[in-house]
């Protein structure tokens, strides 16, 4: 999975193995450089950028006894500002609001 944020500078890629390992990254598109970077204990399943491109939201799948988890980032700090744990549902996706207040998670059980 892969996004561009809203300046189309930097791109946020996210990749792993359900269960094993996950990684969020961001690199610069001119120089390839990776400026940021987030592990998770399973696969990320969905990545995004605040509207300002300020904040980096990721969001891993519950799968195999092992807890999804969303972390969302200030890109310039390093600081977490958010991390909530979450299980009982496979699959995740998260999006910033349109103001970049709220972020929406949706969630669904394998098979609904």
């Amino acid at each position: 999975m892969a996004v561009l944020s809203p300046d189309e500078k930097l791109l946020a890629v996210a990749y792993g193995e359900p269960a094993v390992h996950g990684v969020a990254k961001v690199l610069e598109i001119e120089t390839g450089k990776e400026v940021f970077r987030a592990d998770f204990d399973t696969t990320v399943s969905s990545i995004g950028f605040s509207p300002d491109g300020s904040q980096l939201a990721a969001c891993s799948s519950a799968l195999l006894g092992v807890k999804g988890e969303l972390k969302v980032r200030d890109y310039f700090t390093k600081e977490e500002l958010l991390y909530q744990q979450f299980d009982k549902k496979d699959y995740a996706d998260v999006v910033f609001s349109p103001n970049g207040e709220q972020i929406a998670v949706a969630t669904k059980k394998q098979g609904d």
